[in-house]
């Protein structure tokens, strides 16, 4: 269990510490607010949100971060959706405009307008506004599970959230308020109460899958993450493309909210190149489920068809670099898995394409710190062959299930001793230093 700062949950705290601690937060976060505006966001926290779950929200150790992603949504979703990508319209005075970052900026905006909330809006049956609140709500309890498991959170907040009336009946009112908060009147209309479950299944299961589009984005996750967030038994194109389309708003709203708090003011919010990325991958998403008419099977065998491409697994390396600090180029990366992996080039594509890797990016980012890029490209590649090597076996009976495997590297930076001797002997032995992480990773199916 997760302990912050100021108290334990789920430890009930007094409405008036709240509403002074939501107001700080706001007052901080959001000074372009004037005083009604931030008056009605404390008012909406306080009177939309069950008492219990606002005990939670305000405990998190992230609070800061949520209130940044409130922010971020609100941007994407307002007539000014352009201006939340930082390098194209930056805040500080006297940075400059990133090239070509304006460009798309616009093409977010008219992405978003046009094509995205039209995929959760028009296709699916929803109205404009019902989907407006249900991501604002999203954006308020996306991270709820860190009261309970930081490194698990998507998973606990989802089961925390949409199995509350299970749990205990005395949460069943708290269900209530939170459907009557995604959809008015649903508790006194049966007219009402089916849309109010679908737009409630709408609302908990990105929670589940919040985290996809940004490991995707990153490297550290291929495309086949994403087969637990398409339903069985459902053949429609429009529920697959409605939830990659909430999926992406959020994971725009989540990154702006991220690099805003960490740490609190040293950087600026969601990049151009960033958006590109993001984009790129919903958009063939999308294409392939409109190819593959909506069928599960068919989309599932495609996703993995494509993220065993050797191209695709030289880009998933590039980003994995990039994202850290700097790539050495697709070219080289190319050579590298070439003189690595030799003739089982093949054998390693297909095993790390369905592959997912947890806390990679922390190890990566300090080899960056100590070595030059391609040195870091053949130690990380040479570790990503030994491992999917070693669990061949496991990896293949995932992918039977429809499952992608998941490699934890959290154990190669838990401690900085343990960290640097780890880099210091891939500089001195790299065999060595491939055991040593051998023994130091574990592996587990992943969602």
């Amino acid at each position: 269990m997760v302990k912050s700062a100021d108290a334990e949950w789920p430890r009930r705290l007094p409405d008036d510490y709240k509403r002074e601690r939501l107001k700080k937060y706001a007052k901080e976060l959001m000074p372009g607010l004037c005083e009604e505006q931030e008056n009605k966001l404390i008012k909406n926290l306080e009177e939309k949100t069950k008492k219990d779950m606002l005990d939670q929200l305000v405990c998190l150790p992230n609070r800061v971060h949520m209130l940044y992603v409130v922010r971020a949504m609100h941007t994407l979703l307002s007539s000014n959706t352009r201006m939340i990508v930082r390098d194209a319209f930056p805040e500080k005075e006297g940075e400059q405009v990133m090239a070509g970052a304006r460009d798309v900026a616009r093409r977010l905006e008219s992405a978003v307008m046009d094509d995205i909330l039209r995929e959760i809006v028009g296709d699916a049956g929803h109205e404009p506004e019902e989907m407006k609140q249900l991501l604002m709500a999203f954006a308020l309890y996306h991270d709820i599970g860190k009261a309970i498991a930081l490194e698990r959170h998507p998973y606990e907040g989802y089961h925390l959230i949409a199995d509350l009336g299970a749990i205990r009946k005395d949460n069943i009112a708290e269900v209530d308020q939170l459907k009557e908060m995604l959809c008015p009147g649903a508790t006194t209309n049966r007219e009402l109460a089916s849309k109010s479950e679908s737009l409630f299944r709408l609302f908990t299961r990105p929670i589940l899958h919040h985290d996809s589009f940004g490991t995707v984005g990153t490297g550290e996750a291929p495309f086949p993450i994403f087969i637990d967030a398409i339903e069985l038994q459902v053949r429609e194109t429009a529920r697959h493309k409605e939830l990659l389309s909430y999926l992406l708003l959020a994971t725009f709203a989540d990154i702006d909210g991220t690099l805003r708090n960490f740490p609190l003011g040293e950087k600026d919010g969601l990049r151009s190149k960033k958006v590109e990325v993001l984009m790129q991958d919903w958009k063939e998403l999308c294409e392939i489920i409109d190819d593959k008419k909506g069928e599960r099977g068919p989309i599932v065998e495609e996703l993995i068809r494509r993220s065993q491409d050797q191209r695709r697994v030289i880009e998933r390396i590039d980003r994995l670099l990039i994202e850290t600090g700097g790539s050495c180029g697709v070219d080289k990366i190319n050579d590298i898995l070439y003189f690595v992996c030799g003739g089982g080039l093949q054998a390693f594509c297909r095993n790390f394409g369905i592959s997912k890797l947890d806390y990679a990016l922390r190890f990566v980012n300090q080899l960056q710190k100590k070595l030059s890029t391609e040195k870091v490209a053949h130690i990380v590649i040479s570790l990503l062959n030994r491992i999917v090597n070693t669990y061949a076996g496991f990896i293949k009976q995932t992918q039977d299930q429809e499952r992608a495997s998941g490699f934890e590297l959290l154990w190669l930076t838990r401690e900085d001793n343990v960290r640097d001797s780890i880099i210091d002997t891939f500089v001195d032995n790299i065999d060595r230093a491939l055991s040593w992480c051998e023994d130091e990773i574990t592996v587990f199916p992943a969602r």
